[in-house]
């Protein structure tokens, strides 16, 4: 039925739900691929060093963070793969 399932995640309580489901329907699936897709702020590019490279720091691990929260939410046994953008 599902081949690609997409999960937006923003740490909010409707997407994690949201990974809650996409995992269950997932497993559900013989073949299917969940894409999991977390955005965090841009990085002003006005910004100078030494600040670019803590900000740059900083907010992928905040994405990374996000990322290991859908994860928990979507469940085991299932493979994710993972995106990590800067909006």
């Amino acid at each position: 039925m599902f081949q690609n399932i997409l999960i937006a995640y923003d740490g909010s309580e409707h997407a994690s739900h949201a990974a809650q489901i996409a995992g269950d329907l997932g497993r559900q699936q013989t073949h299917a691929e969940l894409w999991l897709v977390v955005v965090v702020e841009p990085i002003p590019k006005d910004l100078g060093e030494p600040y670019v490279d803590k900000l740059i720091t900083k907010r992928t691990r905040e994405g990374e963070n996000l990322i290991r929260k859908a994860k928990d939410f979507i469940g085991k046994d299932i493979s994710v793969n993972e995106v990590l953008l800067f909006a």
